[in-house]
């Protein structure tokens, strides 16, 4: 097979499978003529099938290059899909990830199973790829989230911030030490990128502080008006602040 790569954008994880929106078009049991909507599900289907590597691996790259102080601008991602010869109807095929202004790259084995995200992940703390474009998060970075979790609860204003890769807003309800001992937010995620694919909107998740990055109070306020929230939240055994 020849050297066909795909670009892809520049975000540890295993791949999720791939929606095929068209796919209850081919098993059609009544012949007929498809019309252009249905071509246009059937061609998204053939190029998300054709992909070594899928969107929710992207997207965690560019969080990844971010908690690491890298412009996610900076870098491209170019992927060669091939069929795999361990799985048949599998696809496996290599990443390249290159840092644009320094032109480092590495090619990464991807597919079903790989780890090449980790491997990534060593080679930027490595310096392969050269020293980080900002400064990482200082040492007392918690104590920092910590001041911009209470001002945006005080304010009942939206948090935005990423988190597992993907950027969310939420509107903060609750912050403290929960029962296992590390710092959570109780807050609803109101809009941004979702894990579930916005299942869990609406809901009142506890978030891992230690794990929120980019973190930042937007002018944009709230009503705190949920029937379930409780301030007397039994995952916390120690509260800073709430509504």
């Amino acid at each position: 097979m020849g050297e066909s790569w795909k670009a892809g954008g520049a975000t540890s994880t295993d791949s999720a499978s791939i929606a095929l929106p068209g796919r209850k078009l081919a098993t059609s049991k009544n012949p007929r003529m498809l019309s252009q909507s249905e071509i246009d599900l059937l061609r998204q289907d053939l190029n998300a099938a054709l992909k070594a590597v899928g969107q929710d691996e992207i997207d965690n790259v560019e969080g990844l290059l971010l908690e690491h102080g890298f412009r996610a601008n900076d870098f491209e991602i170019l992927q060669k899909s091939e069929p795999s010869t361990a799985s048949p109807g599998a696809l496996a095929g290599t990443v390249q990830v290159l840092r644009k202004s320094s032109g480092t790259a590495r090619v990464y084995d991807a597919g079903s199973g790989s780890s090449w995200i980790g491997q990534l992940e060593r080679d930027l703390k490595s310096g392969l790829f050269g020293p980080a474009s900002r400064r990482k998060a200082p040492a007392n970075r918690q104590s920092s989230a910590k001041e911009l979790i209470q001002e945006a609860i005080r304010k009942r204003a939206l948090l935005e911030f990423h988190y597992h890769g993907r950027l969310r807003v939420v509107a903060p309800y609750c912050y403290g030490v929960s029962t296992r001992g590390i710092e959570v937010l109780r807050a609803i995620q109101v809009r941004g990128l979702s894990a579930s694919g916005g299942v869990g909107f609406g809901f009142g998740k506890l978030w891992t502080v230690s794990e929120i990055i980019n973190l930042r109070v937007l002018d944009e306020t709230f009503v705190p008006e949920d029937p379930n929230y409780n301030p007397n939240d039994s995952a916390m055994k120690q509260i800073y602040c709430c509504v």
